[in-house]
């Protein structure tokens, strides 16, 4: 392995995330928040493991397995931003279910695949790509705690915050890269958790 420390948690936190959908499996598809954080951490589960065996396996940039598999990891993040979006308008409500709604954040969608396909593919964009996801999914948490004072919400709200506080870590320049990627993984993983606690509890509930 090239960066033996970051593809194993890498794939710790795909395991991580796999165990975690597997406890979302949904009934209805398409109808639920429950049934969006699902494909949340499905993409999760299937882009750090991709992504881990890029660093394991595939690091210089010449390898052909990388020009595959870093922009299907990159793609796969986009996938979790959207899941996260659409969970965000589930548990928003009838405010925000609308065709508008749903043109823009596929349109976002659209526009990051194609960022990251025909223009950068750096992880950076991957971090811009679902910072307005991770915004608006937690104006939807802390909305539904205000309303209801249920302490999942805030928990998740809570884990969202864990994650970004990763991705400035990730982005630093007082550490190496591997080291960097490491630490990203394992708070990462952290606030994947406190996320799914909030996942776990929610069936559809909305904000009025």
């Amino acid at each position: 392995m090239t960066q033996p420390y970051v593809a194993l948690t890498d794939y710790a936190l795909s395991l991580e995330c796999l165990v975690f959908a597997f406890l979302l499996t949904p009934v209805r598809l398409f109808q639920d928040a429950r049934f969006w954080f699902f494909i949340f951490f499905s993409s999760v589960a299937a882009s750090s493991l991709v992504g881990g065996t890029v660093h394991g396996f595939f690091e210089q940039p010449s390898f052909t397995g990388t020009r595959i598999l870093w922009p299907m990891t990159m793609l796969g993040i986009g996938v979790t931003a959207l899941a996260g979006a659409q969970a965000a308008k589930e548990l928003i409500g009838p405010k925000f279910k609308s065709a508008f709604a749903n043109l823009l954040i596929y349109g976002a969608f659209c526009v990051y695949c194609g960022t990251v396909l025909f223009i950068n593919s750096s992880f950076l964009i991957a971090i811009l790509g679902y910072l307005p996801a991770i915004l608006i999914l937690g104006f939807a948490l802390i909305k539904n705690y205000l309303r209801t004072k249920n302490k999942p919400f805030l928990f998740g709200f809570l884990g969202l915050s864990v994650i970004l506080f990763a991705s400035a870590i990730q982005q630093a320049k007082i550490l190496d890269a591997s080291q960097r990627n490491v630490i990203y993984h394992l708070i990462q993983a952290v606030g994947l958790f406190m996320v799914f606690i909030t996942a776990r509890t929610t069936q559809g509930k909305v904000s009025s």
